[in-house]
Parts: C-alpha cells; structure tokens; sequence
C-alpha cells in the first residue's frame, strides 16, 4: 500500500458530527437587514418542513 492510500479517511468526515450552532432570534433586534431576512426564510423553510410532514401523514392514513 502506497502512503497516499493510508492517509485518506475511511466512512463519514470528522466535522459531520460536529452539532449546527442554535438559531435563536437576537434579544435586542437583528444587527442588519440580511440577519433578518436569513431569520424569516429559515422559518419559512420550518414551516414548510412541519406541512410537508403533516401532508405525508394525511396521505398514508387516507390510504389506510
């Protein structure tokens, strides 16, 4: 085995497992006008994300 081959990491990259840092609303307003605009589209994606579970759930028991 050539040293090249040894050196790669086998299976998942080490930061995968690193936890995604909390998205909590700033306490005293957004510092600019992209925060806010970054904040709004990440609860809309949420939002989307809960109907698009509730719609798959009402899909499998009406076809129960």
């Amino acid at each position: 085995m050539s040293k090249e081959s040894e050196k790669k990491p086998l299976g998942i990259p080490p930061f995968y497992w690193v936890r995604p840092p909390t998205r909590v609303k700033p306490a005293n307003g957004f510092v600019n006008k992209e925060q806010r605009q970054f904040y709004w589209v990440l609860t809309a994606f949420n939002l989307a994300k809960i109907a698009a579970a509730a719609a798959v759930a009402l899909l499998i028991i009406g076809m129960i």
